[in-house]
């Protein structure tokens, strides 16, 4: 009987094989789609690592959070291209920026310097340079992701 069971697990495993291409295994939809739902993914993924990096500075002080913090960036690249991956970088590190900076930068620069909110609101607008940094390190990782099968992304001619 279990010879027989073994012969059938055999032989049921190389029929979905040869179903799927023969490379026993089935053919999956992508993570790294493109489209409004990739962006809405990656945008989803910038605002809570840049909230759990928030979260890790006073006043809240979470320094365990900090080990966990990087998970939501890495878990949106790899990026469909590398303008994608720069600009979902780029929007973590803005986030991440803005809510360690403003708390604290919008009241200062009001009581100190007497900034109208208008003023407040383009100093904070440089602060979204401070994203520009996370954009590099979005194309650097994209760059450096594996390389696709061979024959994945452009075929070649056989010489014969």
């Amino acid at each position: 009987m279990r010879v027989q069971a073994k012969a059938m697990a055999a032989t049921s495993g190389s029929a979905r094989r040869i179903e799927s291409g023969g490379r026993g295994r089935a053919d999956r939809v992508s993570s790294t789609a493109s489209g409004p739902a990739w962006f809405m993914r990656a945008a989803i993924l910038a605002g809570l690592g840049a909230a759990f990096h928030v979260f890790v500075f006073p006043p809240f002080s979470w320094t365990w959070l900090a080990w966990v913090a990087p998970l939501p960036v890495l878990l949106m690249l790899p990026a469909p291209s590398a303008a994608k991956a720069v600009i979902a970088v780029w929007l973590f590190g803005t986030l991440w920026a803005l809510g360690v900076v403003a708390p604290w930068m919008t009241p200062a620069l009001q009581a100190l310097f007497g900034l109208s909110s208008l003023q407040t609101a383009g100093m904070l607008l440089l602060v979204c340079q401070c994203g520009l940094p996370f954009a590099l390190l979005g194309w650097v990782l994209h760059a450096g992701r594996p390389a696709t099968p061979s024959g994945a992304c452009c075929s070649r001619r056989q010489r014969g």
